[in-house]
């Protein structure tokens, strides 16, 4: 199942015409779906997108297929020239402007887009330090919910650049219609990359044997983690697997390892993710 959030009506009005959806509900969010894709129009802002993403995946923690993906998809502003309006990119790293976190994603398909980083924002302005490439105020909070339902490398971020962001310049103010034509003349793009994640996910055999999980789940005890950072465990356990081939055996040294604090567990656990992202 394909599970889209987008941000703007207008940014998934194409979408919805091209996939065929229908409207199934108006609250909380508006929704569209067929028996192929889910949409979720989830309105501007980090909380917004948070609500709507934990609202459309819901269900795949207790039915979890393999083959489900969901993608943030709209419209982006570009911090620098690495990017023209009107280009499709696929984002590899996510960063929350405020909260200093970063999310790495894990793209397993070979692909023909343009790949760029994105940092998120509170606030629509431009009094802010250029760090990443694109700029949205969405794309954070969805990759933050949607890894503690999903795996990591069914997870992306997908943003098409609207107008160019300078440093003190009043933002651009952007019509229906322009927006409206900027989806519309990428949906060939769009959804000959999703036929792609589709096509290796139902390939793809779960990451995780029997082996990763028992030594999660005995970490997880041990260290008495909580649901969230088992979660986060689960992933960083994932993309080091993804990436190096092998089980990250060296995890059994945390076996031993009996935090006195939630202080002290949390600094254990940032450790063990450094470890596992390198």
């Amino acid at each position: 199942m394909l599970y889209i959030i987008s941000a703007m009506g207008i940014e998934a009005r194409a979408i919805i015409k091209y996939l065929n959806l229908k409207k199934t509900t108006d609250r909380p969010f508006e929704t569209y779906q067929n028996e192929e894709a889910h949409l979720v129009i989830s309105g501007v802002g980090k909380i917004n997108a948070a609500g709507a993403t934990s609202y459309l995946l819901k269900d795949t923690l207790k039915d979890l297929n393999h083959s489900d993906y969901a993608i943030n998809l709209g419209i982006c502003g570009s911090l620098n020239n690495k990017f023209n309006v009107g280009d499709l990119v696929l984002v590899n790293k996510v960063v929350d402007y405020e909260k200093k976190r970063k999310y790495y994603t894990d793209i397993l398909v070979k692909h023909n887009l343009k790949e760029g980083s994105i940092q998120s924002i509170d606030t629509l302005h431009s009094n802010y330090e250029f760090e990443e490439d694109l700029v949205d105020m969405e794309s954070s909070a969805f990759f933050e919910i949607a890894s503690k339902f999903l795996s990591v490398h069914q997870v992306y971020v997908l943003k098409i650049v609207s107008d160019k962001v300078s440093k003190n310049q009043p933002l651009e103010r952007l019509t229906n219609k322009y927006i409206d034509e900027l989806i519309y003349d990428k949906l060939e793009e769009i959804f000959s990359f999703t036929k792609l994640v589709s096509s290796l996910l139902k390939l793809f055999q779960p990451i995780l044997q029997q082996q990763d999980e028992e030594i999660i789940k005995k970490i997880s005890i041990t260290l008495k983690l909580t649901f969230s950072q088992t979660k986060q465990l689960e992933n960083a356990y994932a993309y080091f697997k993804s990436n190096k081939k092998v089980s990250p055996l060296f995890l059994e040294e945390y076996f031993n390892y009996i935090p006195k604090s939630k202080k002290e567990r949390d600094a254990i656990f940032e450790d063990l993710k450094t470890k596992l992202y390198k």
